[in-house]
Order: structure tokens, then C-alpha cells, then sequence
């Protein structure tokens, strides 16, 4: 799998609402939980509201307004 795509599936399973685990992505995408705190860590930094931490878990804080936006940003991650 794609980096970006990736990056647009963790986006997709944290619209959800619930608590989600590095581990429990990481298993979904087939990846270490490292990559998927990687992965996090850089979609954070790209203003994709996701809130947690390491061991907890995440989650978005708020609804994507622009889908957009989360692909623009995984976009320019994935180069």
C-alpha cells in the first residue's frame, strides 16, 4: 500500500468517533505501530485535528469539514 493511502485509511478509520490503538491501525494496514506513530505524528502536523497518544490511542477531535484537506496533506507527505 501507498503511503498516502495509507494516510487517507488511518484518517478514515479515526472519523469514527471511537478510541482507536496504534496497534489495532497498525494490524488493519498491515504496518508496525511505529510506522502508524509516524504516520499519526505527520498528519498532526498538517492540521489533521487527531488527538491521543501512544499506548491510548486516537481519535479526531473534530469532523474533516473538506476531505479534501486530508488528501492534500497526505499528498504532500507521501512525495
Amino acid at each position: 500500500m501507498r503511503r498516502t493511502d495509507r494516510l487517507s485509511q488511518i484518517v478514515q478509520h479515526l472519523r469514527g468517533g471511537r478510541l482507536v490503538t496504534a496497534q489495532k491501525l497498525g494490524e488493519w494496514l498491515e504496518v508496525s505501530e511505529r510506522t502508524i506513530y509516524r504516520d499519526i505524528a505527520d498528519l498532526q502536523s498538517t492540521g489533521v485535528p487527531i488527538d491521543g497518544e501512544a499506548g491510548v490511542g486516537y481519535l479526531m477531535r473534530e469532523r474533516l469539514i473538506r476531505a479534501a484537506r486530508v488528501d492534500q496533506g497526505a499528498q504532500s507527505l507521501g512525495n
